[in-house]
């Protein structure tokens, strides 16, 4: 980088630095106000300031008049100062020929004593100073240097606390503009789920082969399942979190007018706590439950005049389990669920896997399918 006057090895580093505080140009705060004030009281100057070293100017954060807000970079006691690595000390301008012909050195104000800290980057680029200034010549006891270093250490914390805010307001917005594109997928999916399950349903109605209806029905009740899930992440826009008792409840509902369970006497008895899971585990659960719920509602009460499905969905810490039990028929004293080959057991199968969840069958009094995995 080119100027006419002198600048740090590292200008264009440090000038990035600078920009990614956004202090530049912004109002006065009461909190450097006070800052400069107490810098006054200790090093006894009438004078003090926070001044920033941009590209061609000095720039005051705090301090105000008699100085200028902003002043030409060249030749200043603060360009002086960021080209040291802690500080400088000007006991008399007028003698000091680096100073002496400044036009605020020998003219109005007419300074003589100068003391600056530099302010630190997080890199450890000088950004600037935290200054004193006085009419006559001086000098500054060691205390009073201390003094003002802890000063520049907090205006330090401060720029440091300015720019997290920063950046965290900006991550909110993206993340906003994130969740709103998520939602609008996600409602797209549950659109077009919806379309795919209305058609299959139109198609069971149009055909008079029992077994493709079966087929048709099955598949239409699974898209059902996952239309349910989108439907209810999409209304609550959390997708960490997505209730799964509104979701057992229609998945009752449907069951119940699907086979006309009050008819046959079938009753559900449910005790379903308050469980919320992720997008990424409500799909695979609501597809597991939905399998296990209709196949006890189409295939447990062949032949009998009555029945009853329990379904218990509980959480103990981080542990889910769900638990669908009937009274039904049960199924063979050796049934293994990974060695079954219809659809409805594979699902059950494949997506207990993608929970890493732990399958318990009990097929002594009627039959009872256990789920257990850890939340995300």
């Amino acid at each position: 980088m080119k100027t006419h006057f002198e600048v740090p090895e590292d200008e264009e580093q440090r000038i990035s630095d600078l920009k990614s505080y956004r202090i530049l140009d912004t109002p006065e705060e009461d909190g450097f106000n006070a800052l400069v004030k107490l810098a006054a009281q200790i090093c006894a100057s009438p004078i003090s300031q926070i001044n920033f070293v941009d590209g061609e100017r000095i720039w005051s954060k705090a301090g105000g008049s008699p100085m200028p807000k902003e002043t030409h970079r060249g030749g200043s006691f603060c360009n002086a100062t960021i080209l040291q690595d802690e500080w400088m000390i000007v006991e008399d301008a007028g003698k000091d020929e680096r100073f002496s012909r400044l036009p605020i050195v020998q003219n109005d104000p007419g300074f003589r004593f100068y003391a600056g800290v530099n302010l630190k980057s997080s890199n450890g680029n000088n950004l600037g100073t935290i200054c004193v200034l006085d009419y006559e010549p001086g000098k500054l006891e060691d205390w009073q240097l201390e003094g003002l270093m802890t000063l520049a250490s907090e205006v330090q914390t401060r720029l440091e606390l300015r720019r997290k805010t920063f950046q965290l307001e900006l991550l909110n917005s993206e993340l906003e503009e994130k969740e709103t594109l998520l939602a609008e997928i996600h409602h797209r999916i549950k659109n077009n789920l919806a379309v795919i399950s209305g058609l299959l349903q139109l198609e069971g109605f149009n055909t008079e082969n029992a077994d493709t209806q079966k087929v048709l029905q099955n598949s239409h009740m699974r898209i059902r399942s996952m239309v349910s899930i989108h439907e209810l992440l999409h209304k609550s826009g959390d997708y960490n979190n997505v209730s799964f008792a509104p979701f057992i409840e229609g998945l009752l509902d449907n069951n119940n007018r699907l086979f006309k369970l009050e008819k046959k006497n079938i009753r559900f008895n449910p005790s379903i706590e308050e469980v919320s899971l992720s997008i990424n585990q409500a799909i695979p659960a609501a597809l597991i439950l939905n399998e296990l719920v209709t196949n006890a509602c189409k295939h447990a009460f062949h032949e009998r005049d009555s029945g009853k499905i329990d379904i218990q969905i509980h959480q103990t810490k981080s542990r889910v389990s769900f638990r669908i039990n009937d009274n039904g028929i049960g199924l063979p004293e050796d049934f293994e669920l990974g060695t079954q080959s219809t659809i409805g057991f594979t699902l059950i199968n494949i997506l207990s896997k993608q929970l890493e969840a732990k399958t318990t069958i009990d097929v002594k009094k009627g039959t009872s399918f256990t789920i257990t995995f850890d939340k995300d």
